[in-house]
């Protein structure tokens, strides 16, 4: 039995994001395909659910060295003077490196799989040959949209050579979005690089019991933020249609304070059942403006045959036909989008939600997408 060091730097459960939700995916898989799986991973404030120890046969779990408020503290301090992002949180990866070279001279793994290129510095170099690096996105790729002025630019030239020289030394690389594997294949041998996208599963529910209009779930991430800031600022009132917000999104205190102003805004926090959350949503709102990577909430509303009304940058990755799947409201004004939210008929309603789930079912099975994973170059 082939056995993997899975390595990924946060806490893996509760599963309440898209990063985690696709890497527990990739075990699943990989375990139901016979390969037995080690897990290095940590945990900050609480430790992963003990639900983990049944997707591993050894579980490494370490504190985060950053719960130390001293070297918290200094890291910060180092931080500030470090402008490529994946440079930063140098004592964080050095305490870890230490604690990953004892594991890999103890143990002959046959594939490493490591999350995000970031980490990198925790790999030591004679392991990257044998090494997978699933970067869930590309950095430079999401700090493309920030490099407006001139020195701006210079960092992003630097980030994107660096992060390239980076990838650049691993056995594989897998990505989550078609476009992120295009873009590296410009500077990188595309056999190494496997698109395996985000697998979803259709889910069956009511979708004529909606209590809301509009539903928004999300991280309390700064992309979040901003497309929600956007979404209230643009279209809440002209809709004039009730909008609940779920997930640690609903605990920002920029979005607490702009919902506030609104009577038809309510925030839900984390939910308990995502099924029960979908059904009581007509729509999801899927308004993001910036970032990289697909947009796994996207995939999940779909999944659950919503009609998701979403700009252009959400559906990055995805390859939807407008008006057929999906709406874009990149393509409508605000009046339209209203006359189209207020005349939708029960049968067109339909029609979108069963071609939202065909184009799940046929496009993100995780048979068909990380199929790849471990074939050799």
């Amino acid at each position: 039995m082939k056995k993997i060091l899975f390595i990924y730097l946060d806490n893996l459960f509760p599963t309440n994001n898209g990063s985690r939700k696709n890497s527990l995916s990739v075990i699943e898989y990989l375990q139901k395909n016979g390969y037995s799986i080690d897990i290095f991973c940590i945990y900050n404030n609480k430790k992963n659910d003990s639900i983990i120890n049944e997707y591993c046969d050894n579980l490494y779990e370490y504190k985060s060295p950053l719960s130390n408020l001293f070297l918290k503290f200094i890291n910060k301090i180092l931080n500030i003077f470090i402008l490529n992002p994946l440079l930063k949180h140098s004592i964080f990866k050095y305490i870890l490196s230490n604690k990953m070279k004892k594991i890999l001279k103890s143990t002959d793994y046959d594939k490493i799989i490591l999350n995000y290129v970031q980490w990198h510095s925790l790999i030591p170099k004679e392991y990257l040959p044998k090494t997978i690096i699933f970067t869930h996105d590309i950095y430079y790729y999401r700090y493309h949209s920030f490099a407006k002025s001139y020195w701006k630019n210079i960092i992003y030239n630097n980030i994107k050579k660096y992060e390239i020289g980076l990838l650049k030394e691993y056995y594989k690389i897998l990505v989550v979005a078609d476009y992120e594997k295009k873009e590296l294949s410009k500077s990188i041998d595309s056999s190494k690089i496997e698109y395996i996208g985000a697998p979803q599963e259709v889910k069956n529910i009511d979708i004529n019991k909606s209590k809301y209009t509009f539903g928004f779930i999300g991280a309390n991430a700064w992309q979040n933020e901003e497309a929600l800031i956007y979404y209230i600022n643009n279209f809440i009132n002209f809709l004039d249609d009730d909008l609940v917000i779920a997930g640690s999104i609903s605990n920002n205190k920029n979005i607490i304070d702009l919902s506030s102003k609104y009577k038809n805004i309510k925030l839900l926090g984390f939910v308990d059942s995502l099924d029960v959350f979908y059904e009581e949503c007509k729509f999801i709102i899927a308004p993001i403006l910036s970032g990289s990577g697909i947009k796994i909430k996207v995939l999940e509303a779909l999944s659950y045959g919503k009609v998701v009304l979403a700009t252009e940058k959400s559906l990055e990755g995805i390859n939807v036909v407008n008006k057929k799947e999906i709406i874009n409201i990149d393509f409508m004004d605000k009046l339209d989008l209203k006359n189209y939210i207020k005349n939708i008929t029960e049968n067109e309603y339909e029609d979108i939600s069963n071609n939202a789930k065909k184009f799940i079912n046929e496009n993100f099975s995780r048979d068909k997408l990380f199929s790849n994973i471990l074939k050799e170059n």
